[in-house]
């Protein structure tokens, strides 16, 4: 049985924006910590394998790739995706706007950080602004995935 990926992307219309984590290009605290990480220097989204609930998972995937900079506060919608992911077996997306940016500065790693916590460069913020010629926010959502 394939192992279940969950993902979250966190918006607000109302403050007309979109958050992505940045995968680092190397992690640190990885076993090799020379290698390339895949998609490293691109945006990603938070998340990562089940453990527990979907609720659970999504919430100490958060926490730990933001590096406690940000906190899943509430409810989440699974959307769907066109393209190759919508195909691949145990894959789920979620989006929620039910989300606090705890503070803006990026921690830095210390000797109790976690392998998850190193995956993440930074954060970064897009207006929603740059994407008004799109029809529908799965539209959105779908071009920047």
């Amino acid at each position: 049985m394939p192992k279940k990926k969950d993902y979250i992307l966190f918006y607000s219309v109302k403050k007309n924006e979109i958050i992505f984590p940045i995968k680092a290009e190397k992690n640190p605290l990885a076993k090799d910590p020379d290698k390339y990480q895949f998609i490293g220097g691109y945006p990603a989204i938070f998340g990562g394998t089940r453990e527990g609930t979907v609720e659970e998972s999504l919430k100490k995937e958060v926490e730990q790739e933001s590096r406690g900079t940000y906190e899943l506060q509430g409810n989440f919608r699974e959307f769907f995706l066109e393209g190759p992911l919508q195909q691949k077996e145990g894959y789920h997306f979620y989006r929620t706007t039910e989300w606090i940016k705890i503070t803006d500065t990026w921690p830095p790693l210390t000797d109790n950080s976690t392998t998850a916590e190193a995956e993440m460069s930074r954060v970064v913020t897009l207006s929603l602004s740059d994407f008004n010629h799109l029809k529908s926010e799965t539209d959105i959502l779908n071009k920047l995935i």
